[in-house]
């Protein structure tokens, strides 16, 4: 009989610890500025990492890219050319196995304009600029980021950083 309770005891342990809900808690994004992603694997990483570029900056994290997952970023502050900002990425290229390729859309988010397309790679130099303050005129713009793995290794390491001119 006793070998039986402790049976039992087990195995309701077993069941109890396998069917409760587990709630984790994130430490909230300390990003400055902040970036919302689509990805949430991404989100999480978001927060926890930097390095120093051979530029001697500081990049923050903003996700690993595979192929197949496109990283996408939304920049949550708005910026308009007058604002003098440049948007800089450090993608590790590893030997030219880990190739990203990427696209920053600039679209007005109140009041006219055109949306404004920029490109960037890391095929020859592992550091890309783009310059915010081509934007034309005085309206605020949106920043959305996608970035693809073109490489042999099928994925992509990609920082960045926001600088005043």
């Amino acid at each position: 009989m006793k070998k039986f309770l402790s049976i039992l005891t087990l195995f309701a342990l077993i069941s109890t610890l396998s069917s409760s809900t587990v709630f984790a808690s994130e430490k909230p994004l300390e990003v400055k500025p902040n970036f919302t992603t689509k990805n949430q694997e991404v989100t999480s990483t978001l927060a926890a990492s930097t390095i120093t570029a051979p530029d001697g900056k500081t990049y923050t994290l903003l996700g690993t890219v595979t192929r197949g997952n496109a990283l996408t970023a939304f920049l949550n502050s708005t910026y308009s050319g007058s604002d003098n900002y440049q948007l800089k990425f450090y993608c590790p290229n590893n030997d030219r196995t880990d190739l990203v390729q990427g696209t920053v859309k600039a679209t007005p988010f109140l009041g006219s304009g055109m949306q404004q397309t920029y490109s960037f790679t890391n095929f020859y130099d592992s550091l890309s600029t783009i310059d915010l303050s081509t934007l034309p005129g005085t309206t605020r713009y949106r920043i959305n980021i996608s970035v693809y793995a073109v490489g042999t290794s099928n994925q992509g390491t990609v920082y960045y950083r926001i600088e005043k001119n």
